[in-house]
């Protein structure tokens, strides 16, 4: 029995999103050309990208074998990473809050203050470090700070709400127009005499 090799989750990830594409769903069952012709497969056919190869895992045993014990700890430390990017659009220095929401539903209230902006006024990025796995980030959840534009608070991006009016518009009547300029006319010639 053949042991299956664990693959990289870049590629896991790829074969998830593919097995969703629709035009896969729809193929499946198709009789392909290289099915009744198997001269026509190639290297491509047989070897993925994405594929671990013995080459990549050497390389990667000397990468390990090259850090020191303090970037091994944070290798194994079984922590997620995250970097927060932040922009200011409108130029004003403003503390940061961020509401981080974990995937066992807990929340956190971080507040970063305005010296965050003191070496770049226009972009920031700020590392979390956790344990839990974050869902979502939202800035400034409390409405404190001075924001132009909500739409981008959040991440993942939530659906922006919109609201439509309906307006009747008033129809031109061109009689009324006419009358209303001669009656204009009219007394400014009263006023004139």
């Amino acid at each position: 029995m053949k042991k299956k090799k664990k693959q990289p989750k870049k590629k896991e990830k790829k074969d998830k999103e593919d097995a969703k594409l629709l035009t896969n769903k729809r193929n499946t069952g198709i009789k392909r050309y290289t099915d009744r012709f198997p001269d026509l497969l190639d290297f491509y056919n047989e070897h993925d990208e994405d594929d671990v190869t013995r080459k990549d895992r050497d390389e990667f045993q000397e990468f390990l074998e090259k850090l020191e014990d303090h970037e091994r700890e944070v290798l194994e430390a079984n922590r997620y990473f995250y970097h927060i990017n932040l922009s200011n659009e409108g130029g004003l220095v403003m503390p940061v809050v961020l509401r981080v929401e974990y995937e066992d539903g807990e929340e956190k209230f971080m507040r970063l203050p305005a010296e965050l902006w003191k070496k770049k006024s226009k972009e920031v990025s700020k590392l979390l470090v956790s344990r839990k796995k974050v869902v979502s980030i939202e800035l400034d959840p409390n409405l404190e700070i001075a924001d132009a534009d909500r739409t981008n608070n959040d991440w993942p991006a939530k659906p922006e709400e919109l609201t439509f009016t309906l307006d009747k518009e008033e129809k031109k009547n061109l009689m009324k127009q006419l009358k209303e300029e001669r009656e204009k006319k009219a007394e400014k010639e009263q006023k004139e005499e």
